[in-house]
C-alpha cells in the first residue's frame, strides 16, 4: 500500500471520482418504455453505482471541512462580574 494522502489530494481525489461518475450518470437517464437510456431495464444498475458513489464522496467530503484544526484557547481566571476594589452599580436603585 502506499502512504496516506493529505487533506488537499484527498480532496482533489473525491472531487476527480464525483465528476467521473457524473459524466457517466449523464448517459443513464429514464428514456421511453422504462428503460435506462443505456437500454437496461429502471432501476439502472451503472445509474445506481454512480449515484452511490456521488453520496459516498460527498460525505467524505463534508467530513473533511468539517475537520479543522482549532486554535488553542487559554482559560482566564478573571471573571467581570467580580473584581476585587471595582464597585459595580446597584441594579434597580
Amino acid at each position: 500500500m502506499g502512504r496516506a494522502l493529505t487533506a488537499g489530494q484527498f480532496e482533489v481525489y473525491a472531487r476527480r471520482k464525483i465528476t467521473v461518475a457524473l459524466d457517466i450518470l449523464d448517459g443513464h437517464h429514464a428514456d421511453l418504455f422504462g428503460l435506462c437510456a443505456c437500454g437496461r431495464p429502471q432501476p439502472c444498475s451503472v445509474a445506481a453505482t454512480c449515484q452511490a458513489t456521488i453520496d459516498h464522496y460527498r460525505a467524505k467530503l463534508a467530513l473533511v471541512g468539517a475537520t479543522q484544526p482549532l486554535r488553542l484557547v487559554v482559560s482566564q481566571s478573571s471573571s467581570a462580574a467580580y473584581r476585587p476594589g471595582v464597585a459595580l452599580p446597584a441594579i434597580g436603585t
